[in-house]
């Protein structure tokens, strides 16, 4: 990630600013932040079964039950849900309170 960032920053992309409240700085990283969400999180998050298992090295006792927790697993759902509203910019007017979470987020991440 940290070589992608440099050949980022070496290119000199110009960036098209839509949001003002996040930093020009911030918008040339966003094709990281995106492959970032997509590329790792999201999978993680939504084969949460694979992810929370013995084939990972989590596979105490302890550390099963939590992930078979239903609120866990909820919130691991939810999670993944905003984060690919976040990335994908998908947010409608009702969603005004997650927009501005949202915002705060990309910053940082």
């Amino acid at each position: 990630m940290s070589h992608a960032l440099e050949e980022i920053k070496h290119r000199r992309f110009t960036v098209k600013q839509t949001d003002i409240t996040i930093s020009a700085d911030l918008h040339l990283c966003e094709p990281l932040m995106r492959l970032y969400i997509h590329g790792l999180m999201l999978p993680q998050l939504n084969d949460f079964d694979s992810y929370s298992g013995k084939q990972v090295g989590l596979g105490g006792a302890v550390q099963l039950h939590i992930a078979q927790d239903p609120t866990i697993r909820n919130n691991v759902k939810k999670l993944s849900v905003f984060l690919k509203k976040t990335a994908d910019r998908l947010f409608t007017d009702k969603d005004k309170q997650l927009m501005l979470v949202a915002r705060q987020v990309l910053q940082s991440i």
